[in-house]
């Protein structure tokens, strides 16, 4: 699926089922973020994984989306995650992302 913005899409992202371990897993997430900038996510948790960010619009980007639209996967479990934290280039406003660090999950 995609987030929009004007009609656009602007991320793809695959859906992931909610549940207990995900949701233990998003509030280690939103903790060591809350420690690494000093304020909590304002962000609404929506269970997923960012596959693409999107520049233009396209036919086959559209055509793609269409094709794939409701694939699966089957379960798999996750032991750690990567923290990223984006920073804006401040001479070409392009998004560069810095890990943090790998987390193991607890639980």
């Amino acid at each position: 699926d995609t987030f929009h913005k004007n009609g656009h899409p602007k991320i793809v992202w695959a859906g992931v089922e909610d549940s207990k371990p995900l949701r233990t897993l998003q509030a280690q997430v939103a903790e060591v973020v809350e420690k690494a900038t000093g304020h909590p996510s304002e962000n609404h948790f929506n269970p997923h994984i960012t596959l693409a960010r999107v520049k233009e619009d396209s036919v086959p980007l559209r055509s793609f989306l269409s094709e794939y639209k409701g694939f699966k996967l089957p379960p798999f479990t996750v032991h750690h995650f990567c923290l990223y934290l984006r920073r804006e280039d401040a001479n070409t406003g392009r998004g560069l992302y810095m890990p943090l660090g790998l987390f193991p999950v607890e639980g």
